[in-house]
């Protein structure tokens, strides 16, 4: 990423979204505010896209995602989500059924996060 960044891509997508600890927060938000990136890298940090829902999101209910709404809102200028699976708190949860086949589950979280993304 930072290859491209120094290229031209300055609107960088992040590893934000497989950071979790606050070890893990901590040290990247430091590399990208207080190291020479800050130059040339403007990044855009996502909880969640369209093929991405960390094993965080997957398990971690309502909180998990307030948790990462509030992180990315406040943590950089500039942010995003995958709007209904995000809204709506929706999960991939995977069971075994009959004859061996996967079925996939939607799961919906109580209340979502669209009171506060409307707040």
């Amino acid at each position: 990423m930072h290859r491209l960044a120094k290229l031209g891509f300055a609107q960088s997508y992040t590893y934000f979204a497989w950071k979790n600890t606050k070890w893990e927060l901590t040290e990247y938000f430091t590399e990208l505010t207080q190291t020479p990136v800050r130059e040339f890298m403007r990044p855009n940090v996502w909880p969640n896209t369209p093929d991405i829902l960390t094993e965080y999101l997957q398990y971690g209910g309502r909180p998990a995602f307030m948790a990462r709404l509030i992180l990315a809102a406040t943590l950089s200028a500039n942010y995003g989500i995958y709007g209904p699976a995000f809204e709506l708190c929706r999960t991939g949860h995977y069971a075994k059924a009959v004859r061996s086949i996967w079925i996939r589950k939607s799961i919906r979280c109580e209340g979502g996060t669209l009171p506060v993304l409307t707040a």
